[in-house]
């Protein structure tokens, strides 16, 4: 029961703030069109309808049942989760705008002495078609985020220089994945697709830093099985997303090691070419050890189990600077988590909550005088299928001499 009750307040919070928004849209939307009692009604009873779609959908999710019913709900729950966000972001960027006229339009009065005089028809039809303008452009914008987010995503290629790295590491290419979200509206058909594209790049290593399911193994293992064809030269490496802990991280690490995945837990893997040596080390997620005990992030345990090497890589989710990394001297921390704020306008917004919100980034003077991090957008997406504004990327990490 005490872990049951702080889920149950976050979803409760979460309604209710659902529930204030849909209260706002409709209203802004409903009241111009003049309807009679009863037509009004329909509408509201409309909006209410629509805003338990989401927290019902996911209640559902959570059951074990499967079935094209739970699907086509899911589908429709999470593309209807998206377009109203939108239509919110819209409504609100209408208002602003409204506000910022109105007080113009009243200065205007004041400086010519005398009111202007609209009509109660003419206002309600410029409202009326103001809000057909707001429908369509949020179902616009939800058009082109699902194309954004249902292609192969793009290859990014970065290229990031280390000091003193030698001849044998020079053009290593680290091929990282992030945030896949096999889940609901992810499966195994975009997955392939993936695969393909990552395959086609023939990478020297992979990287998967986390968030890659949204179900417990038992669902979804047949749609993750694509993973396994993923092949690289050096190895393939996995490190624990804030994700894989709702859905039971333990059995979700010992099925990545069944694909062919090394999970680095804490720990690291050294490659060794032409006689030069670079390790690949990773964290679980900064939260894994509120969910399961020993599983605590601990960066400096991570790159100093391996001893002296001449290049480190460390895989961590969540864009945050571990205590121990500087000091320990890592020239690159691959991360995911923030999907770059996945879709408009939350694209915008996404770097006032996160110091490293998308991109390659100096890490500052450590004493080693090293210090990356890449945060990759994501690969695929999580909830609404919609990566407009953000788009979705294969990252291909090439390692050069400073």
């Amino acid at each position: 029961m005490s872990k049951i009750l702080p889920i149950l307040g976050f979803l409760g919070t979460v309604s209710l703030v659902w529930g204030v928004a849909h209260f706002y849209v409709g209203w802004r939307l409903i009241r111009p069109l003049g309807l009679g009692g009863v037509q009004q009604a329909w509408l509201w009873f409309l909006v209410a309808a629509l805003w338990l779609l989401g927290p019902l959908s996911m209640a559902l999710g959570r059951l074990a049942w499967s079935g094209p019913g739970k699907d086509v709900l899911a589908w429709l729950s999470f593309l209807y989760m998206g377009f109203f966000s939108l239509l919110l972001a819209v409504s609100l960027g209408r208002d602003l705008v409204g506000g910022v006229l109105w007080a113009a339009g009243k200065v205007l009065e004041w400086l010519r002495g005398s009111p202007a005089v609209v009509t109660p028809e003419r206002r309600l039809f410029f409202m009326n078609a103001v809000n057909a303008g707001v429908l369509g452009v949020a179902a616009g914008l939800t058009g082109w985020g699902l194309y954004e987010a249902r292609r192969t995503p793009r290859v990014v290629r970065v290229t990031v220089p280390v000091e003193n790295l030698p001849e044998g590491l020079e053009g290593y290419r680290i091929v990282q994945l992030s945030d896949v979200h096999v889940g609901p509206t992810i499966r195994a058909g975009w997955l392939n697709r993936l695969v393909d594209a990552v395959n086609a790049l023939k990478p020297d290593a992979l990287a998967l830093t986390g968030d890659f399911v949204d179900g417990h193994v038992e669902e979804l293992a047949p749609h993750v099985a694509p993973f396994a064809r993923l092949e690289s030269r050096d190895g393939k490496f996995f490190v624990t997303g804030n994700h894989e802990y709702y859905w039971g991280a333990e059995a979700w690490c010992s099925h990545f090691e069944s694909l062919g995945f090394q999970v680095l837990h804490n720990d690291s893997h050294v490659i060794e070419r032409e006689g030069a040596k670079l390790m690949v080390a990773g964290v679980p997620d900064v939260s894994g050890g509120r969910v399961i005990p020993g599983h605590d992030a601990d960066a400096r345990k991570a790159l100093e189990g391996a001893g002296a090497c001449d290049a480190r890589v460390l895989l961590v989710h969540q864009p945050k600077i571990l205590r121990g990394v500087l000091e320990a001297g890592t020239d690159l921390q691959l991360s995911g988590h923030t999907h770059g704020g996945q879709f408009f306008p939350w694209s915008l917004l996404v770097g006032f909550a996160h110091k490293y919100a998308v991109g390659l980034h100096r890490l500052g003077s450590s004493p080693s005088g090293r210090g990356w991090i890449y945060v990759s957008r994501g690969t695929g997406y999580w909830g609404p299928p919609n990566r407009g504004g953000s788009s979705s990327e294969i990252t291909e990490i090439t390692l050069v001499r400073a």
